[in-house]
């Protein structure tokens, strides 16, 4: 879920620069909004799996702190469109630093990888004669392509901004 919202925000970002005299479809909306919706209720269900004590001081809690953090900015957002969906409110809100802020989507990626990652140590004993090379620089090639990504993303909200 999290690499198909990286994705739509990737392929939003690309559609609002190609089309920024255009009013934003309505298409981008109700999608964010899915995903605002996703991820509220898995943030809701790991807190009521775990526990309100274990959530924010276990083993994974600066995680999931930073998944708390990333998904509420989604949802101010998500808020903020419902609440100002009149032209002119949007025009007298300068919404650039949210826009800016939402970049830190990107931000459950790391998070997710980090979480994951840490499953991989018994796969990692096996495969480590076969292909200890390959696996690092796989990793290596993802981390660049997702930072060049992320960048792409950001310089475009950036240069896109004007329109808001």
């Amino acid at each position: 879920m999290i690499l198909l919202n990286a994705v739509h925000v990737g392929y939003h970002t690309d559609y609002m620069a190609r089309h920024a005299e255009e009013a934003e479809p309505a298409m981008f909306r109700t999608i964010s909004r899915s995903f605002c919706i996703v991820f509220s209720l898995e943030i809701f269900l790991r807190l009521w799996a775990r526990g309100t004590f274990d959530f924010f001081f276990g083993d994974e809690a600066s995680l999931n702190v930073l998944d708390c953090f990333s998904v509420s900015i989604q949802v101010c957002e998500e808020i903020m469109h419902f609440f100002m969906s009149d032209v002119r409110c949007m025009l007298a809100f300068n919404a650039g630093t949210l826009r800016i802020v939402r970049v830190l989507y990107f931000v459950r990626i790391f998070t997710t990888t980090a979480r994951i990652f840490h499953l991989f140590a018994e796969l990692r004993m096996m495969i480590v004669s076969i292909a200890a090379s390959i696996r690092y620089l796989a990793w290596t090639i993802f981390l660049i392509l997702l930072l060049t990504y992320m960048f792409a993303v950001f310089c475009t909200r950036i240069a896109t901004d004007r329109k808001v």
